[in-house]
């Protein structure tokens, strides 16, 4: 489950990617990676309505993310909403011997991730975003520390191309399914909150006999 549309249009598509990647790279691996099904998260008790939503699925997923954003602060936003999810999962008496809920949890937000190959973002802009008039631009090296990662990827790639017409008129979020194509998953994985995610999964798989 992610947070919302511009979410799922970049981690569907990333998440399918690792996964394969991850099935390729490890060794006894032997697999299948299905299309990534993406839950937006809505309503009063979204928690609740997506453990219903999963435990309804046929065959069951064998692992299942809740994508939230920590705001910096990891213990702060996982008692917000990975603490409840855990409950509501609960309640569904979900089989725990095959099925798996991880945190998929950004440090800030999505957009760090998406920022993290910037041979890609360059060539998406353009330009070199590093030598343009991008918000805190002495800082996307390190995209944890930024502090609006949305608002450095909208000013890299809404309107700095320099060029007239329809790229300047392009919003970030536009380029999310073919950045989630593109992006190196060895920049990433220099991205601590993802090489975290992408070693929880890696359990997973292990405690579920995907991987041996």
């Amino acid at each position: 489950m992610v947070e919302g549309t511009s979410d799922d249009h970049f981690l569907s598509g990333l998440v399918g990617r690792v996964l394969r990647d991850i099935g390729l790279s490890a060794q006894g691996a032997d697999f299948d990676v299905a299309e990534p099904v993406c839950l937006v998260r809505c309503g009063e008790r979204p928690f609740t309505s997506f453990a219903r939503q999963v435990s309804d699925m046929r065959p069951l997923p064998s692992l299942v993310f809740l994508h939230f954003d920590t705001a910096g602060s990891l213990e702060r936003e996982s008692d917000h909403a990975f603490v409840p999810m855990t409950r509501a999962w609960a309640s569904h008496d979900l089989p725990e011997k095959t099925i798996r809920l991880l945190p998929l949890a950004p440090v800030r937000e999505m957009e760090s991730w998406a920022l993290a190959d910037l041979d890609e973002v360059n060539r998406f802009a353009g330009r070199d975003v590093r030598r343009s008039k991008v918000f805190e631009r002495e800082l996307i090296n390190e995209v944890e520390r930024l502090s609006d990662p949305k608002k450095t990827l909208d000013d890299a790639l809404r309107s700095g191309s320099g060029r007239r017409g329809r790229r300047q008129r392009m919003a970030a979020e536009d380029f999310f399914p073919v950045l989630a194509e593109r992006i190196r998953l060895d920049q990433l994985g220099r991205v601590p909150s993802f090489a975290r995610w992408r070693a929880d999964t890696v359990a997973a798989l292990h405690e579920l006999g995907f991987l041996r």
